[in-house]
């Protein structure tokens, strides 16, 4: 259900991975760098990370974007692979939580085939759907579109990649690869499709 004070046309997220984020930044450096790194947000940004986040409020995805894009320019220093490995370090601790259900006593297969379940713990617009997961070359493919999630922040795409690598990490897939294969934006959405295989 979306938040009644939410900003007109677009999506929300979460509040947990949120504070999960944020608790992440403050492991990795001082309050002083952390002032910084919220200096650099537009002031909606800068407003939402100093006041009280509930792990359970919907947030607008188009203030939380900001933070996400510093992350990625002055922690990770434009390196995507540094950037996917520090959101999985988020998504980690989101599905060591309240989301744990979706990863327990579960296969690849399985937590594919609830990636719809896995997005709406997350964002209030879009769908992420999984096509059938099938063998090749002795591994396993499926097909993942993501499609209508209302935003201006393409950073969103790399996102969900880390989501789904470190979702199939937590249930024992090995050798996972994950390519963009076609990524769209049209108006204010965003649209994405993820090659996955994995053993």
């Amino acid at each position: 259900m979306r938040s009644s004070n939410r900003i007109e046309m677009t999506a929300s997220i979460k509040g947990s991975t949120i504070l999960n984020t944020m608790s992440i930044l403050r492991e990795l450096m001082d309050q002083r760098r952390l002032n910084a790194l919220i200096d650099s947000c537009p002031p909606d940004t800068q407003l939402l990370l100093r006041r009280t986040v509930m792990a359970v409020e919907w947030v607008p995805v188009d203030v939380w974007s900001p933070m996400l894009h510093a992350i990625f320019e002055r922690v990770t220093s434009r390196d995507e692979s540094k950037f996917r490995r520090f959101i999985r370090a988020a998504c980690q601790r989101d599905f060591s939580g309240p989301y744990r259900v979706y990863v327990q006593n579960t296969t690849p297969a399985s937590v594919l085939v609830k990636a719809q379940g896995i997005w709406n713990s997350y964002f209030d617009s879009g769908t992420l759907t999984a096509g059938p997961v099938e063998p090749k070359d002795g591994g396993q493919h499926c097909m993942i579109a993501l499609r209508d999630l209302e935003s201006a922040a393409p950073i969103y795409v790399v996102v969900v990649q880390a989501i789904l690598e470190q979702l199939l990490s937590m249930v024992d897939a090995k050798t996972v690869v994950i390519q963009r294969v076609r990524d769209t934006r049209r108006e204010s959405y965003i649209a994405c499709d993820y090659r996955v295989t994995f053993r």
